[in-house]
């Protein structure tokens, strides 16, 4: 139901001020027509996804796991590093002992916050139990057939794998993080 200031002001009759001196608002009038197309706006930056290597000074960080049966274990365990993206080229391996003082150069990072200088890819070991200590190895690099054996300690472009020997019968366990820089 309209108030009886609407009603008045539909049937065109005055509507007296109020007491402070202002008239109150009237109807909502109809909708105007539809304006303009405006110009186009400048082309965005590139998204987060480029189409070619990770860009020069970005860091892409993760976490490895590993975890095998009790008992008496021969061999070893790998685990995958994957970068999601592919680096410029080939960064150098750093594994940071858990506590490690001083940090090695190009590692000034730690287990709960990984960093890596631009080049470098760091390691930094939470704990072993019943595993060495991780080694890094490629899978695969531009310059190597895709028939050709591990190389270690190197990472290449995409990832690579942290192989660890089996040292006990206990339980085996191994997990940390890592952080890469393209350079």
């Amino acid at each position: 139901m309209l108030s009886r200031q609407a009603r008045l002001a539909a049937a065109g009759t005055a509507v007296a001020p109020t007491a402070c001196g202002h008239r109150p608002p009237g109807l909502t009038g109809a909708t105007g027509a539809t304006g303009a197309q405006g110009a186009a706006g400048p082309q965005g930056p590139a998204g987060p996804f480029p189409d070619g290597p990770l860009p020069a000074g970005k860091t892409l960080r993760g976490t490895y796991s590993v975890q095998l049966p009790d008992g008496a274990i021969t061999g070893g365990a790998s685990v995958p590093i994957s970068f999601g993206l592919t680096l410029a080229s080939e960064p150098k391996v750093v594994v940071v002992a858990q506590g490690q003082s001083p940090k090695p150069a190009g590692c000034p990072g730690t287990i709960y916050l990984p960093q890596a200088n631009a080049g470098f890819l760091c390691i930094y070991r939470q704990f072993e139990n019943g595993l060495s200590a991780p080694i890094a190895f490629r899978l695969a690099s531009a310059g190597l057939p895709d028939n050709s054996v591990a190389e270690g300690p190197l990472i290449g472009r995409i990832g690579g794998t942290l192989d660890m020997d089996v040292t006990g019968t206990t339980v085996h366990l191994a997990r940390g993080t890592w952080a890469v820089t393209s350079s």
